[in-house]
């Protein structure tokens, strides 16, 4: 077997006892004791001096590092099974993050006391307002979080969700009293986000709130009407920033930087530097990051002249994120959607521009068409599973909104970037308003048509594995990447 095909078939094994090693509850780790752990370490060893025999004994190894590695990474999920959940606590903590929505701030704590062996999530008002890094004493109802039974969708396992970043409790009616500040490197990130937001807010609303959701990553501002509008359009993918929000960004980025005449080596060093600007802008979130790299690494392929090493690299890349954190794989979406999104990406991008080859590239909208299309072709599963719900005029929305995008998105940033400036804002202020009100316009009247979208809520996991066995028997069948983009 080739190299390559056997790197796959790797990695395969290792999601495969990621997931495996997921569905276990944390308790059935409780019965691991020394010597189980002490016979694992010895199981690995042993398979990795065979493997000197046969390169197959690799397979044992990886699959006893995923069960390893997910056994330590449980150890303080672990924990918390000696706490005593329900009650009011009194603790100091430092915030580490926030996040707004239309009523509230979401804080994540990391608690100084030594009775908490993780993350507490706290939800307080608008008012006041608390900054990272802000030391906070609060006095509040502690309670565990669990996963929500959603009617006629799938259960969203809210407490693994925020168990992949050490989030453990809840915090529930605090009393908050600031006590101090600790100074930190990501204060200058704090500072520039919350400078590009004050930016923004010149905007009236919902226009500031879908400004901030598509560049800054703040959705939850986002009424509930126009996430509703955009998801039955099959557009949802603009407000959030995730695999198929940056494989846009990004290729606008590269496209832009095509137009100024730069030689592909050229274009791909100054893509590198306006993504990590970008990065900054948006405080490096986690998502962003993920999919930022997956891009770049799906980018450079071409660039060394061999197609297969954008594939392989981002395999290789998704396992070590996997490595980093194994929640990722199955309670991450934005992790999944950026995995999938640049799959679609490599494959499908030049099967798009050949279909879309009589639409004219002014404006690059043909290929800005092509990647998006690309990137939701292993992505759609996924949204009806979550989502439960299908839109059928798709490809239209997305062939009328996404000419509008790249300018919405330039006008949003010089705007965030330039807003304080009197005599430069309304240059940007009055387009963007124009061009937002206009995509929400449009967004209106082709969700308001009865068939626009319909509801697949018993979608489950079942129809999901059967899904994916077609797109990638399909993606077999027909070969994609063969295909040439047109001049």
């Amino acid at each position: 077997m080739p190299k390559s095909r056997f790197f796959l078939l790797v990695s395969c094994f290792f999601m495969l006892a990621v997931v495996a090693g997921c569905f276990f509850d944390t308790f059935v780790f409780d019965f691991f004791g020394a010597v189980d752990i002490i016979c694992l370490w010895l199981f690995l060893g042993f398979s990795f001096l065979l493997c000197f025999k046969s390169r197959y004994f690799f397979i044992l190894v990886v699959i006893g590092i995923a069960f390893l590695r997910l056994y330590y990474f449980t150890v303080e999920e672990r924990l918390i099974d000696d706490f005593t959940f329900s009650e009011n606590y009194t603790f100091e903590s430092v915030i580490v993050d926030r996040d707004k929505s239309l009523d509230s701030w979401q804080y994540i704590l990391e608690p100084k006391n030594g009775m908490f062996v993780g993350r507490i999530l706290m939800k307080n008002g608008l008012y006041p307002e608390f900054q990272i890094n802000d030391q906070l004493e609060v006095y509040c109802f502690v309670y565990q979080p669990e996963p929500i039974e959603q009617e006629g969708r799938n259960t969203f396992y809210y407490d693994k969700y925020l168990a992949k970043d050490k989030i453990f409790y809840r915090c529930a009616k605090p009393k908050i009293r600031k006590i101090g500040h600790q100074d930190s490197w990501n204060d200058f990130v704090n500072r520039g986000r919350n400078f590009f937001v004050a930016n923004l807010n010149k905007l009236p609303e919902p226009q500031s709130a879908f400004a901030k959701a598509i560049i800054l990553g703040n959705q939850k501002e986002v009424p509930k009407y126009i996430t509703d509008q955009f998801s039955r359009t099959g557009l949802t993918h603009i407000i959030s920033i995730s695999g198929l929000h940056m494989v846009i960004i990004i290729w606008l980025m590269y496209a832009l930087l095509g137009l100024l005449g730069l030689y592909r080596q050229q274009v791909f060093i100054f893509l590198f530097l306006a993504l990590l600007t970008y990065l900054y802008l948006i405080g490096f979130i986690s998502p962003a990051l993920r999919s930022s790299a997956m891009i770049l690494l799906a980018l450079a392929g071409p660039l060394i002249r061999r197609q297969t090493f954008s594939l392989y690299s981002v395999v290789f890349l998704a396992d070590l994120f996997v490595l980093a954190n194994p929640y990722f794989l199955l309670f991450d979406i934005s992790f999944q959607l950026s995995f999938l999104a640049v799959f679609g990406l490599i494959f499908y991008t030049n099967f798009f521009n050949h279909i879309y080859r009589k639409i004219p590239n002014t404006f690059k909208v043909r290929e800005t068409l092509s990647v998006t299309s690309a990137a939701q072709m292993f992505t759609w599963p996924l949204t009806a599973y979550y989502f439960g719900n299908f839109s059928l005029i798709a490809a239209i929305a997305n062939f009328l909104a996404l000419p509008l995008f790249p300018f919405i998105l330039v006008f949003t940033i010089l705007l965030a970037v330039f807003g304080q400036i009197s005599f430069l804002w309304l240059l940007f202020f009055w387009p963007l308003d124009l061009l937002l009100r206009l995509c929400f316009k449009l967004m209106e009247i082709l969700g308001s048509f009865q068939y626009a979208a319909i509801n697949i809520s018993g979608f489950d996991w079942q129809f999901l594995l059967l899904s994916f066995i077609f797109v990638i028997m399909f993606t077999i069948l027909i070969q994609p990447q063969k295909y040439e983009a047109p001049d």
